[in-house]
């Protein structure tokens, strides 16, 4: 040990590195509290997470990549393509939108077998 802390030393290292097998010092532990513990009123009632069966998970997953291909082909917004914004001067209507209704009807159907799972798991 002496040899190397004279090589140490020569090599301009400082005598304050720790070079004895001493434990460093420990931080003193204050004493707190855990108000966890005993603040509030219990844990939280957990919400069973909707479950969805093989068939459904696949029916949602077909479904969204018919949206996909739909919104593709302009139905990602009412009207077809190069429709103006309703005005009052055009009647506040958008012209007809096949592909966004079939959108908006899958997306639809998507919350309603969401909602029957959910249905399912809390019976």
């Amino acid at each position: 040990i002496f040899r190397v802390k004279s090589v140490l030393l020569s090599l301009g290292a400082s005598s304050q590195h720790n070079l004895s097998h001493e434990t460093p010092r420990q931080a003193t532990a204050t004493t707190t509290t855990d108000h966890s513990i005993t603040m509030g009123k219990g844990k939280k009632q957990e919400q069973p997470e909707a479950t969805l069966s093989k068939k459904e998970d696949k029916k949602i997953r077909k479904m969204k990549a018919k949206i996909t291909y739909h919104e593709a082909r302009g139905g990602h917004r009412p009207g077809q393509i190069g429709d103006v914004r309703p005005t009052k001067e055009n009647g506040l209507k958008w012209s007809p939108n096949a592909e966004w209704d079939t959108v908006q009807e899958l997306k639809q159907n998507i919350i309603d077998i969401e909602k029957a799972a959910q249905a399912r798991t809390w019976a």
